[in-house]
C-alpha cells in the first residue's frame, strides 16, 4: 500500500508542469553595508557584555 502512495505522487509530479523560478537577485551593496555595521556593533556589545561580566565592573568611557 506505500507503493502504491509513492506511485501516485510521483505521477502527479511528473504531470504537474514545472512552475517558473524566482531569479537569484542580491541585495543592493547599501543594504549589505548596513548588515556588516549591525553584525559588528553586535559582536563589541557582546564583548562589553562578557567583559562587564568577568570583571564585575562597567566600562568607564
Amino acid at each position: 500500500m506505500g507503493d502504491e502512495d509513492k506511485n501516485t505522487s510521483n505521477q502527479k509530479n511528473e504531470q504537474d508542469p514545472e512552475e517558473p523560478q524566482e531569479t537569484y537577485k542580491p541585495a543592493s551593496k547599501k543594504k549589505r553595508i548596513a548588515a556588516w555595521i549591525g553584525i559588528i556593533l553586535m559582536v563589541l556589545l557582546v564583548l562589553m557584555y562578557c567583559y562587564s561580566m568577568a570583571t564585575g565592573s562597567i566600562l568607564e568611557w
